[in-house]
């Protein structure tokens, strides 16, 4: 098997999703992948910083959001 990238209508859905969450000031990277039925998102984000503490428990709720989208 081989690995390939979220097509662009999936990585705006997955952008757009996160950059809804409450905080985040922008996306720094950003690399989809897909292998088998699995996708997989490696993420840099600049959140404020006086709640950076917060976002683990905050992002679990925005990567069901965009599992159950995809």
């Amino acid at each position: 098997m081989v690995d390939v990238s979220c097509d662009e209508k999936i990585v705006e859905e997955i952008k757009r999703l996160i950059l809804e969450e409450v905080g985040v000031k922008g996306i720094d990277f950003l690399k989809t992948r897909i292998f088998g039925a699995k996708f997989y998102i490696d993420l840099e984000i600049a959140v404020d910083e006086d709640i950076s503490h917060i976002y683990e428990i905050n992002f679990q709720s925005c990567f069901e959001k965009i599992k159950n989208k995809l």
